[in-house]
């Protein structure tokens, strides 16, 4: 059940407009993380952590690059303050994208049971025709 007292997945959405350098954008990913750590400490059935990074004006290889380092800190912190087994998933999109396609993709990794791809980052030209899994996969790959 996805609405219920105890959720098993929330999605952070991060506006990464304003930043233009790396430092402003370790910024924004560092709130990011706290707030993941806030909800794990809070929700003890969470699996499932989406982070959406909007509008990046930086160059996307960085932009992931930072991502996947914010993803494994989060699925390492919570792995070693709370015992949990988090999924860490961080996509970056533009205003372009598609509303419902986005919600689809979203709810697809949502249910997703827990796998290998334990933190990854991902832009959306990545999951675009595809699931979030399947292009995590090939990148875990």
């Amino acid at each position: 059940m996805l609405f219920d007292k105890h959720p098993a997945a929330a999605v952070i959405g991060v506006d990464a407009s304003a930043a233009q350098t790396r430092r402003q954008l370790a910024w924004r990913l560092d709130s990011a993380i706290e707030t993941a750590i806030e909800l794990s400490s809070r929700l003890p059935k969470l699996h499932h952590l989406i982070v959406v990074l909007d509008n990046h004006a930086l160059p996307s290889r960085l932009v992931l690059r930072c991502a996947d380092q914010a993803a494994h800190r989060i699925h390492e912190q919570v792995a070693r303050e709370h015992g949990d087994y988090v999924v860490v998933t961080f996509l970056a999109v533009t205003d372009a994208v598609d509303p419902t396609m986005l919600a689809e993709r979203l709810h697809d990794r949502i249910v997703q049971a827990p796998a290998s791809d334990v933190a990854t980052a991902l832009s959306w030209d990545e999951v675009e025709h595809g699931s979030i899994a399947q292009a995590a996969i090939n990148d875990y790959l």
